[in-house]
């Protein structure tokens, strides 16, 4: 009997151990099925709703997130991804003050010269913060877009691989560390405004804007990257251009349906936009009430990303509206700060009494209940 017993309680024993193996292995195949993945963010509202939103996909499949910000960025606070805060001597708005104003106002030289004197300051911002680094240590992914250019410095400098999300098409100066094939006989180069059927002449043209934006970006961009590098011992032998194309893979958020025939590489990956939601749900009464009394002509979402709405000068706003009165369709423009008080009598005399304009200052819109709508322009 006693026998019995001690065989019964070896077994028991036995069962136990192979128990715990078992979750063992379990949370083991779980912990290799999952990563850690950081998430960086310079200056531009689109790019860290873009960066924020690809994070939260990826919190929803298991990874464990991280998104590490400025503190002169407007943040959302999010649940599914924690953020971490290093301090730049910039407030926050001041992309929308001092920069979004400049293009407003055809300084473009001096926008790009400020934009690559910003993100050097914000990058050594990031350097000196010892207790992100510290605790960016270990993870196996940092995800950044391409102008938080400094993602390529820290994933360089703490071993890890990186992927860039490109908000724009692939012809655009980011691309050109990427080595996308650029073929400027039918690829239109920015700011050109030339489209892919060119003559002669046009196409001696774009390849010089090719080259001059080429060597514009190296001067003013790569060079500071290069010395923050070599000041920061991160494998100065490797130039910034080099790091930054030595990334696992390149998400461009545009789409082939709107741009022009370009080829890209194995590595380059065309999405689409990222920060619209997959999920349709119904619009607010008042909006679907405004876009279902269009008369059959359908209505236009008038937006132009989260920095320009509340810089626009009082005149483009005057304009823009003269220019939505004369169209049959029911206009939704998204505004703030003071370009809202747009010139009523435009408004009055254009619209003759009838609400075709709809202002709104700010909405979440449910990108799937408006921009998949039927009589959506």
């Amino acid at each position: 009997m006693r026998k019995v017993s001690k065989l019964v309680t070896q077994s028991i024993s036995t069962f136990k151990m192979a128990l715990s193996l078992f979750f063992m292995l379990l949370l083991a195949g779980n912990s290799a099925l999952s990563a850690r993945i950081a998430g960086f963010c310079a200056v531009g509202g689109s790019q860290y709703i873009n960066t924020r939103h690809t994070l939260e996909e990826l919190a929803n499949r298991g990874h464990e997130v991280v998104l590490v910000v400025p503190s002169s960025q407007k943040i959302k606070p999010s649940e599914k991804v924690p953020h971490k805060i290093y301090q730049v001597p910039y407030k926050p708005g001041f992309h929308e003050d001092a920069m979004i104003r400049l293009e407003f106002e055809g300084h473009k030289l001096q926008l790009f010269f400020k934009m690559g004197e910003v993100l050097r300051v914000m990058c050594e911002a990031a350097l000196n913060n010892t207790e992100v680094l510290e605790d960016l240590k270990g993870f196996d992914l940092i995800i950044y877009d391409s102008l938080a250019s400094c993602g390529v410095l820290i994933g360089e400098h703490l071993s890890i691989p990186r992927v860039e999300l490109l908000p724009a098409p692939p012809n655009v100066p980011f691309s050109f560390r990427h080595m996308i094939p650029m073929p400027v006989s039918y690829v239109p180069q920015l700011l050109t405004g030339f489209t892919d059927k060119m003559n002669f002449l046009e196409r001696v043209m774009n390849l010089g804007a090719y080259l001059g934006i080429k060597f514009f970006i190296q001067f003013t961009h790569d060079r500071p990257m290069d010395a923050l590098k070599v000041k920061y011992k991160i494998k100065p032998q490797q130039s910034y251009y080099q790091a930054a194309a030595d990334v696992e893979l390149v998400i461009i958020t545009a789409d082939f349906a709107i741009e022009y025939s370009q080829p890209l590489l194995p590595g380059n990956v065309m999405v689409g936009p990222l920060n619209v939601k997959k999920d349709a749900r119904p619009l607010p009464p008042d909006l679907e009430e405004f876009v279902m009394n269009t008369g059959g002509h359908g209505f236009i979402i008038v937006s132009f990303g989260s920095n320009v709405a509340s810089v626009l000068p009082k005149t483009v706003v005057d304009m823009l509206a003269t220019a939505f009165g004369k169209l049959k369709q029911r206009v939704v423009w998204r505004l703030q700060g003071s370009a809202v008080v747009i010139n009523q009598p435009i408004v009055n005399e254009l619209f003759g009494g009838c609400i075709c304009l709809l202002l709104i200052q700010w909405v979440d819109l449910p990108h799937g209940g408006s921009i998949r709508h039927w009589d959506c322009y």
